[in-house]
């Protein structure tokens, strides 16, 4: 997985446990969030930020072409770019972003 999913995950993370408990706010944690988002991509951040007003799990897993966030399958081009997992891509069902937990294996 590449170090912007792990980013944007760890974003996701963050802002649901502030989410859960405001009371977990701390200058580390706050600093943590802003330094995922800065090693993320503007594009991806902008596409995070929309879905996350609509979803509470923005990003989220493809597995064999199905996006389990809205479980409608993916199109061909779009599992292939996921599936690569050198990056993300947005579900054109629901919006959210894609990623494969594992790259697939080289013969």
């Amino acid at each position: 997985m590449s170090e912007k999913i792990n980013a944007l995950l760890k974003v996701q993370e963050i802002e649901n446990d502030l989410r859960r408990d405001p009371s977990l706010a701390s200058l580390s944690l706050i600093q943590e969030l802003a330094n995922n988002r800065m090693s993320v991509p503007i594009e991806f951040i902008r596409a995070y930020d929309r879905a996350k007003k609509r979803y509470k799990n923005v990003i989220v897993l493809l597995i064999n072409g199905v996006c389990q966030g809205c479980f409608l399958a993916a199109s061909t081009g779009v599992a292939l770019i996921a599936k690569s997992g050198r990056s993300i891509h947005v579900c054109e069902h629901c919006m959210r972003l894609l990623y494969c937990e594992t790259p697939p294996a080289k013969d």
